[in-house]
């Protein structure tokens, strides 16, 4: 069914450009936990990331070098963004969605970034 697969299309890009990989395995009793269950990545399994998404998380632009601390308390089953520094009021405040060079944040999120130190160029195609 086409309307099927155009959801599919659809949920794996909301997964793909708004997921935060956590680094710490979920734990059993909490929703992340459950859903780990469901896609089959539970405790003991070599697996340690898993991608949640979290709430108002999307709104916060990309930007390198920026270097905020993402963490998970399992006892709340909450989700924190601390910045590296300070923020003066009004100012815009950064996370970063990895190392991705301009190609991979044109298809993923629609934008490039002018000066990309991650950016690379293919010439074996040229060839």
């Amino acid at each position: 069914d086409s309307k099927t697969l155009d959801r599919l299309g659809w949920a794996m890009e909301m997964v793909l450009s708004r997921s935060l990989d956590s680094a710490q395995m979920p734990q059993e009793d909490n929703f992340l936990g459950k859903l780990s269950r469901m896609a089959g990545i539970g405790r003991g399994e070599a697996q340690t990331t898993t991608k949640a998404m979290v709430p108002m998380l999307d709104f916060i632009n990309h930007r390198t070098g920026a270097c905020p601390r993402f963490s998970y308390d399992p006892r709340d089953d909450t989700f924190s963004v601390a910045s590296e520094r300070a923020y003066m009021k009004g100012e815009q405040v950064y996370i970063t969605y990895g190392e991705k060079n301009n190609d991979d944040l044109l298809s993923l999120y629609g934008f490039l970034e002018e000066d990309n130190p991650a950016d690379i160029y293919q010439l074996s195609d040229l060839l």
